[in-house]
């Protein structure tokens, strides 16, 4: 495919960069180390869009998010399963099957990812809370649920119930015990980090001209 009069290049996934105009498409590639043979081409005016080849995402290699949604396989890089996901809730509308080996789509879903990537955020944070506590309920009610069995020898199964209730609460209270040993790091961590910052503040307040001169002597 000729490349003549493309100004800007766009690899699906990342921003579109402009052609300089001292240099050709060709040796705008070169410089980037992109190998455009190895990428789907297409020209949309002076854009040279490329995108990931057919069937390199495989429309026969699917899986089911979370919410039932039967979608693509993604890859190491833009989209990956997470980015579909995303374009999932996104674009329902869209068949994700044929949308996603469109490089315009795909530019389409790189821009909409960022535009909403903090309410995208806070979404999926409001998810993993909402699943960890449908978690720690199934949790209780599990215990509760065997607690007859194991507490009464007499009952089917009682000393197996019992020993994986045990193997469970050690597990768990070993796990607990590294967590907290975790926050305590985190927090004399933090800790120093902030009486550092305020050393340092204290140190250029003391010396205007303390940054300037540690600047020059790490460039010299």
């Amino acid at each position: 495919m000729a490349f003549e009069n493309i100004k800007r290049i766009t690899l699906v996934g990342r921003p579109t960069i402009n052609v300089p105009a001292s240099m050709t498409a060709e040796q705008t590639l070169t410089a980037m180390q992109i190998d455009a043979s190895t990428y789907e081409q297409t020209i949309d005016g002076d854009n040279l869009i490329l995108a990931a080849a057919s069937g390199s995402k495989g429309a026969a290699r699917v899986r089911v998010t979370e919410d039932g949604v039967l979608v693509p396989l993604g890859n190491p890089t833009f989209p990956t399963d997470a980015d579909i996901e995303a374009i999932a809730k996104l674009f329902p509308e869209d068949n994700l099957f044929e949308t996603l080996e469109n490089p315009v789509k795909l530019q389409e879903y790189f821009t909409a990812l960022n535009e909403n990537e903090e309410t995208l955020a806070e979404e999926a944070k409001a998810e993993a809370v909402a699943k960890r506590s449908t978690e720690v309920d199934r949790l209780k009610a599990a215990v509760e649920a065997v607690r007859v069995y194991a507490a009464d020898p007499e009952k089917g199964l009682s000393d197996e119930i019992l020993l994986q209730v045990a193997f469970t609460a050690d597990k768990l209270l070993v796990l607990l015990e590294m967590a907290v040993a975790q926050e305590l790091v985190d927090k004399e961590r933090a800790e120093a980090e902030a009486k550092r910052e305020a050393d340092l503040a204290a140190i250029r307040e003391a010396n205007p001209g303390f940054a300037a001169l540690a600047e020059f002597a790490i460039e010299k």
